[in-house]
């Protein structure tokens, strides 16, 4: 079993956010890898990481010099897990509520099996470790899935969600009694060997369900005809990711095309489920393909085109390092524009400062570089001159 912790700093200063491992560690449930940190000598890199929305990290990685293979295997699922759609629409709900804080805690476990878990799989699980809400998922999968082999280490070594098993997607009335009576960190998981037509309804079942508010969940009591409430259920707030069954049999696309219509908008859920995931052995080629449709041949890609796809990987993945030494200059180049600002179009703002320190980092990237130079910056200004008050370069 490899241990290691990746945390994610908002601070400018990522080495000064290394200072205390309390600060990273600020759940009670997590003395046990808080504990296995602490008495381990470790070594500290770092992997700076930029999403699409507008943030960049710097993810200080804790690992002792014999698991160097596995945390740069880490790091790499880390940084898909950021590139994810799903994951940033969770993640920009959740900034927009934590600015606030410098730091907040993404803790993963890999087991020799982790490189074989779908990264969306990690995803869910790293958002439940840190996750200060109260927090379900339902994993439809096989139970000999090394799926299996993560959460056993998962619920041994640290966190204790309690997981639910069923052989056959019939036993509703089961699968109602474990949801009802989940603690928080509940991770529900149903297990199956095959997906079959009553495990789609399983899930129609188990997400209409999750959606009925707490008084409609009325029960009939004895010969009176009484009728009583169950134990109320704590609330939730639920973001959903919507990456459902990447791959299913082609005699259930129609099903799936149905599941994606019934889960409701993100910002209108407010039931039992974080993340419904369906966890399907991947199928042939031919399965995906609906039954009297033609095959389509997928036209072969020039090695131009590989390697232009090859190249956003990386820029995605990369995000040049803006230096303090820079700050001064870049401020006293925006000055010059602000100073002009009466014979623009446009208001200088911080929009415009933003758009600066964005666009030299795109220079930068553009020449494989991994820190803005002063040479980027400068080309940025006379852009933006260009631009705003049409003036020549």
């Amino acid at each position: 079993m490899k241990v290691m912790a990746i945390f994610s700093s908002l601070s400018r200063d990522s080495a000064r956010a290394l200072g205390s491992v309390k600060e990273f560690l600020p759940f009670s449930y997590s003395e046990k890898l808080k504990s296995l940190l602490l008495g381990k000598k470790a070594t500290v890199s770092f992997s700076e990481v930029s999403t699409s929305f507008g943030f960049g990290f710097s993810f200080p990685v804790f690992h002792s010099i014999t698991e160097e293979g596995s945390v740069n295997a880490f790091i790499e699922v880390a940084n898909r897990m950021i590139l994810e759609k799903s994951f940033e629409r969770w993640f920009r709900k959740f900034s927009a509520n934590a600015l606030g804080n410098i730091t907040q805690l993404i803790a993963g476990l890999c087991s020799n099996v982790s490189g074989q878990v779908p990264d969306f799989i990690l995803n869910a699980l790293a958002l439940a470790i840190f996750s200060q809400e109260p927090f379900h998922m339902l994993i439809i999968s096989d139970r000999d899935s090394p799926l299996d082999s993560l959460l056993a280490e998962l619920d041994s070594l640290l966190f204790g969600f309690s997981a639910f098993y069923a052989e056959e997607a019939s036993e509703k009335d089961a699968f109602r009694q474990a949801l009802s009576q989940s603690d928080e960190s509940a991770l529900l998981i149903h297990s199956l060997r095959e997906l079959k037509d009553t495990d789609v309804e399983l899930l129609f079942d188990a997400m209409e369900y999750s959606l009925i508010p707490e008084s409609s969940h009325i029960e009939a009591s004895g010969d009176s005809g009484k009728q009583k409430k169950p134990a109320r259920r704590k609330k939730c707030t639920v973001s959903v990711i919507a990456r459902l069954v990447p791959s299913l049999p082609a005699r259930f696309i129609n099903s799936k095309e149905q599941l994606l219509e019934q889960i409701p908008k993100p910002e209108l859920m407010a039931g039992a489920f974080h993340f419904p995931i369906i966890l399907n052995q991947k199928p042939k080629p031919e399965e995906l393909i609906a039954p009297g449709s033609k095959k389509s041949r997928e036209p072969a890609k020039s090695p131009d085109f590989i390697f232009a796809r090859e190249y956003i990987d990386y820029c995605r993945a990369r995000s040049p390092y803006f230096p303090e030494s820079l700050e001064e200059a870049l401020s006293a180049l925006f000055l010059k524009l602000k100073e002009k600002e009466p014979e623009s179009l446009f208001p200088i703002n911080e929009k415009i400062l933003a758009g600066m320190i964005r666009l030299s980092k795109s220079f930068a990237r553009l020449e494989l570089k991994n820190e803005v130079r002063q040479k980027h910056i400068d080309f940025v200004f006379s852009l933006f001159d260009q631009v705003l008050f049409g003036n020549p370069k």
